[in-house]
């Protein structure tokens, strides 16, 4: 299950910006930023266990992208979360907003 803003608003707390290669322009890592709470640096490109996921009602794929993740999400959250990257953006094509994400 994915969790949004809509069931859980203390996601507004969390400032995500993203590191690109400046050479390639390619996504290398994700910051996470939460008042009250320490930088978490992410590898974006993680290779971690493939999870299948469900994303308004199409079903998708995702890489779990670590147990510090998730240990951050879940202080900040207060809830056992897991930290995924959607990266199987095929279920997702016809949503002009997903056409900018990679693979």
């Amino acid at each position: 299950m994915i969790v949004a803003l809509r069931e859980d608003a203390n996601m507004l707390k969390i400032m995500p910006s993203l590191v690109l290669d400046p050479k390639t322009k390619e996504l290398k890592f994700l910051k996470l930023n939460a008042t009250g709470m320490p930088e978490i640096v992410i590898d974006a490109n993680a290779t971690g266990e493939i999870v299948e996921m469900t994303h308004s009602q199409k079903p998708g794929t995702g890489v779990d992208l670590g147990d510090q993740a998730a240990e951050w999400i879940e202080k900040l959250l207060g809830n056992q979360f897991r930290l995924c990257r959607i990266f199987d953006r095929r279920n997702c094509k016809d949503d002009p907003r997903m056409e900018h994400m990679p693979l």
